[in-house]
C-alpha cells in the first residue's frame, strides 16, 4: 500500500494524493477485499475502479490462497 500512496502523490501532488489515498482508497480496497473473500480458492480477481477525477483509475488484482492468505496488487493508471 505504500507504493500505491506514492503513486497517488506522484500523480496528484503531495496534498491531493494523500487526500485521495486516505478518503477514497479505503472504500475501494474494502470492496476489493470483500470480493477476494468471496472468490474461490486460487481464482484470479481483477477489477478497475475510476477515481472521482474521471481521468485515473485504480487497477487491482489478487487471489485468495488455500491457507487463507490474500494476495493483492494495486496500481494507479
Amino acid at each position: 500500500m505504500d507504493e500505491l500512496l506514492e503513486e497517488c502523490k506522484k500523480t496528484y501532488g503531495e496534498a491531493e494524493g494523500l487526500r485521495i489515498f486516505s478518503t477514497i482508497m479505503p472504500g475501494i480496497l474494502g470492496d476489493f477485499t470483500k470480493m477476494l473473500r468471496q472468490a474461490g480458492i486460487d481464482t484470479d480477481i481483477n477489477e478497475e475502479y475510476k477515481i472521482d477525477d474521471g481521468i485515473h483509475s485504480v487497477k487491482l488484482s489478487g487471489k485468495r490462497h488455500s491457507d487463507g492468505r490474500m494476495e493483492m496488487h494495486a496500481h494507479l493508471i
